[in-house]
């Protein structure tokens, strides 16, 4: 049962409210995703040199007519 003297008005949230939580939270998810790329492009320069130390690729083979 519901306390009597409050005046409760429809839970839906209008259509602007739900489209500012919405660009809320992809804003928070950026800044969330921002900090845990920072450096990816250094640490994949790193992993391609290591990679190329470790397994060069071979010299194609120059024939001799």
């Amino acid at each position: 049962m519901l306390p009597s003297g409050h005046n409760y008005r429809d839970t839906t949230p209008a259509p602007e409210a739900l489209e500012k939580l919405v660009y809320l939270e992809c804003e928070r998810q950026e800044e969330k995703w921002a900090k845990r790329l920072r450096g990816l492009g250094e640490a994949q320069e790193k992993l391609e040199r290591m990679f190329q130390d470790r397994y060069p690729q071979p010299q194609a083979a120059t024939q001799n007519s």
